[in-house]
């Protein structure tokens, strides 16, 4: 069985610590007194240590940057529709297997997910709409190669 603390030792911690402190103050001045006082002194840096300066930012034209965020807009959004149209010829490939109510379904789909497209407001609402189309995209592709994988006839059900 451990031995529990005793509660008085664990009241007395702070006061045996700053007699220790005291202690050792009191050692140091000892030490100084036989030394004659004099106070130790750190050694002269051989070189002066040189001042370190940040280089100035470059300083741009705010119709420089505005064009470039505005191009990194359009960038994004032409990427999502070069994604959409890598896919859907995919999609093309598998749709031949497709029964005429899939490709139907399918047809309503991504007309109404390009109708959202069209209707967003440019920078992120387009990009998020583009970002829905993909994904419906993605699914439908991802599907069709799981049910022929599956041996199921006709695409994915």
């Amino acid at each position: 069985m451990a031995a529990r603390p005793d509660p008085v030792d664990a009241r007395a911690a702070p006061a045996r610590a700053a007699g220790l402190a005291a202690a050792a103050a009191g050692a140091i001045l000892y030490v100084r007194a036989q030394q004659g006082g004099a106070e130790p002194t750190a050694p002269a840096p051989a070189e002066p240590i040189p001042a370190v300066s940040a280089a100035p930012a470059p300083v741009l034209p705010a119709d420089d940057i505005t064009a470039v965020l505005a191009a990194e807009a359009t960038q994004r959004t032409d990427t999502h529709a070069d994604v959409a149209d890598e896919l859907m010829a995919l999609v093309a490939e598998a749709r031949v297997a497709w029964t005429p109510a899939r490709a139907q379904a399918f047809d309503a789909s991504v007309a109404e997910l390009r109708t959202r497209i069209d209707r967003a407001e440019a920078g992120r609402p387009r990009q998020q709409a583009w970002r829905a189309l993909t994904r419906y995209l993605q699914r439908a592709v991802v599907r069709d190669d799981v049910a022929l994988a599956a041996g199921v006839p006709g695409g994915a059900p």
